[in-house]
C-alpha cells in the first residue's frame, strides 16, 4: 500500500546540531533603530547633573529674602521703642506718684526746727523770721526764700539750712557782734570791723563805746572811708580801757 512508511534504511538523514543549537534571528532595521534612540536617550539621562533632593521651593524659604530680613529688622526695632517708651511711662507714671506722695503726706511735715549760733534772738524768733511754720512739708519748704528772709535781719550776716528727713529743720547762723555806736545824727550799732549795720532800737545793747563826728552823708557816701575811721575810734577806745 502506498501509505506505509518506507523503511529505515530509506529515511532521510538529519544534522541533530541543529536542532540542539536555538535558532538566531535576525534583527529588522525597524527594530535596530529602536534600539539605537533607547540608547542615545539613556545617554543624555546619564549626562544631564543630578537634581538636588530637596526641591527649589523648599531652598528658596529656607533662605528670606533681602525685603523679610529688612521687615524682620523694623519690626525688631520698632517692638525694642514700643519697650523702651512703655518702661519710661511706667517709671515716670511711679516718679510722679511717688513726688505727690511725700508732698502731701503727713508723715513728712515738719516737727522740729533746729537752730545754731543765734545769740541774740531765740529759736522761735529765728523760724518766725525766716517764714517758717511746724507742720510744713519738709519737700515743700523753699529754703533758699526763707534762707534771704533771714539775711534781711540786720543781726543774722550768714545763714544756712539743710533738711533732715523725716520732719527736722537744721538753721545755722552767724550773727554780727556789736562793738559801738556811732553817733550821726540818729544812733546806729558798728561792728568791730568799722560797718554801720543798723538803727539802735530800745531792746540793743547801750553799753559800748561812741564814736562822733561822723554824719550819715559820710557814712552812705564813703562807706569805705568811714569804716577806717570806726576802727580806728575803736582801736583807741580799747587802749584807753587798759
Amino acid at each position: 500500500m502506498s501509505d506505509r512508511l518506507p523503511p529505515p534504511d530509506d529515511m532521510p538523514d538529519f544534522d541533530l546540531a541543529e536542532f540542539a543549537a536555538p535558532p538566531r534571528l535576525r534583527p529588522s532595521r525597524g527594530s535596530n533603530r529602536k534600539l539605537g534612540d533607547k540608547a542615545e536617550k539613556a545617554e543624555r539621562t546619564t549626562s544631564k547633573p543630578l537634581k538636588s533632593a530637596v526641591p527649589e521651593s523648599a531652598s528658596a524659604q529656607s533662605l528670606p529674602p533681602p525685603a523679610a530680613k529688612k521687615r524682620t529688622a523694623i519690626m525688631g526695632l520698632v517692638r525694642a521703642v514700643l519697650g523702651t517708651v512703655l518702661v519710661l511711662a511706667v517709671a515716670g507714671a511711679l516718679v510722679v506718684g511717688l513726688r505727690r506722695f511725700v508732698r502731701t503726706s503727713p508723715r513728712f511735715g515738719v516737727t522740729e526746727y533746729v537752730v545754731h549760733g543765734a545769740d541774740r534772738r531765740p529759736t522761735a524768733e529765728i523760724v518766725e523770721a525766716a517764714g517758717l511754720h511746724r507742720g510744713d512739708n519738709i519737700f515743700q519748704l523753699d529754703l533758699e526764700a526763707a534762707r534771704k528772709k533771714l539775711l534781711s535781719d540786720p543781726w543774722i550776716i550768714e545763714a544756712r539750712m539743710s533738711r533732715r528727713l523725716p520732719g527736722t529743720v537744721t538753721i545755722d547762723v552767724r550773727e554780727r557782734r556789736a562793738a559801738g555806736l556811732v553817733a550821726a545824727g540818729e544812733t546806729y550799732l558798728v561792728t568791730r570791723e568799722g560797718e554801720v549795720f543798723k538803727k539802735l532800737e530800745a531792746q540793743d545793747p547801750t553799753d559800748l563805746p561812741v564814736v562822733t563826728g561822723i554824719s550819715l552823708t559820710e557814712v552812705l557816701d564813703d562807706r569805705a572811708g568811714v569804716q577806717k575811721t570806726i576802727r580806728r575810734a575803736l582801736d583807741l577806745s580799747d587802749e584807753y580801757a587798759r
